[in-house]
């Protein structure tokens, strides 16, 4: 029998919070800028905890997985809301539109790139990989006034080389280079860069035809020669 969503979500808390580790605390929660609070529990250890826990506990079923996600969003340990995501991998053979709607909670509640950049990472390309029409999801982002809506709109085809679709990157990214937000100068960036180590000819060309702000240029073509 499946146990009430709030006991998982206590259960996490209490097996994280026995491994807390005050020296790895301080360090995460400086490099994170002091924007979160943390338990210092590495990703390979906070991953392992969670599989164990799953293991020895009745894993809730995917329907109610929102509610699990939402529930861990509102810990103030960052560690509480990274393992949304560490758990949302459990349910990949029965992914569905759930997932798109998770990636939305998380970049509205308590959003940083940290996790938003991490949902794009374990959650939206590995179900792009599932549903090819999952792209249209970053034409719809891209029209967002939240701005981890539309990074991930950005970032959303990184690691894809000759399967990008440069029309939708390019459109996606002339929609927000005169945007003074640094999270979006940054993606655009980083999305350019992904896609010149598979043609930097061209990469080379849009950095230059088109204006661009001088972080996104600068990040745009870093390592091209």
């Amino acid at each position: 029998m499946q146990q009430p969503i709030h006991k998982f979500a206590a259960i996490i808390y209490d097996a994280f919070a026995k491994k807390r580790n005050i020296i790895y605390a301080e360090q995460m929660q400086k490099y994170m800028r002091n924007q979160f609070i943390f338990f210092g529990i590495k990703t390979e250890e906070r991953r392992n905890l969670l599989q164990l826990i799953i293991k020895k506990n009745t894993f809730p079923d995917y329907k109610d997985y929102l509610e699990l996600a939402n529930l861990l969003l509102e810990y103030d340990e960052r560690e509480m809301n990274y393992a949304v995501i560490d758990l949302a991998t459990n349910y990949k053979k029965v992914w569905d539109n759930q997932m798109l709607k998770l990636q939305n909670i998380i970049a509205y509640k308590k959003p940083w790139w940290d996790t938003v950049d991490a949902s794009n990472s374990f959650i939206f390309k590995p179900f792009y990989k599932q549903n090819k029409n999952a792209l249209e999801q970053l034409v719809l982002w891209n029209n967002s006034e939240n701005i981890w809506i539309v990074r991930l709109s950005i970032i959303g085809q990184l690691g894809q080389k000759q399967k990008t679709d440069v029309a939708l990157l390019s459109n996606n990214i002339l929609k927000h280079n005169g945007s003074n937000e640094f999270f979006i100068q940054k993606a655009i960036g980083w999305a350019l860069r992904d896609y010149a180590s598979y043609d930097p000819h061209w990469v080379k060309n849009f950095a230059n035809n088109y204006e661009l702000k001088p972080l996104s240029k600068r990040e745009a073509l870093r390592k091209i020669k």
